[in-house]
């Protein structure tokens, strides 16, 4: 039986300026398979890959959806997570951890996770 986890109140990720690029990077953790796809408002803009953005502009008040799909693959513990990292240029990388336990041994999760981006005021 699969999981789904949903954040519904979207993060909201600070940009210093509309002008810099944005890479997005997803992380698993240990003894886990995954897949996911990225979202920039409606474009599917990776499948399975590490993304830049060159431009934040496009995307000011806008959402990033991460869609991340991981199977469970060690039978002693039935933690799953996924980590979201964010590098705008320069500046500090931003990291969103999420993390679920499953309720049976080698179960799937889908991971759906949504970041608002919001030009720092």
């Amino acid at each position: 039986m699969a999981t789904i986890f949903f954040n519904p109140e979207s993060a909201d990720l600070i940009v210093h300026s509309k002008d810099n690029s944005l890479k997005i990077s997803v992380d698993i953790g240990y003894g886990q398979a995954e897949g996911f796809l990225i979202y920039a408002d409606n474009d599917l803009i990776s499948l399975g890959k590490d993304v830049t953005i060159d431009s934040i502009k496009k995307y000011e008040n806008k959402f990033i959806t991460v869609v991340s799909t991981i199977k469970d693959k060690i039978t002693y513990t039935n933690m799953t997570s996924v980590t979201v990292k964010f590098k705008e240029n320069e500046f500090e990388t931003k990291i969103f951890k999420f993390e679920q336990e499953l309720s049976q041994h080698l179960d799937t999760i889908i991971y759906v996770l949504k970041f608002k981006i919001v030009l720092k005021s």
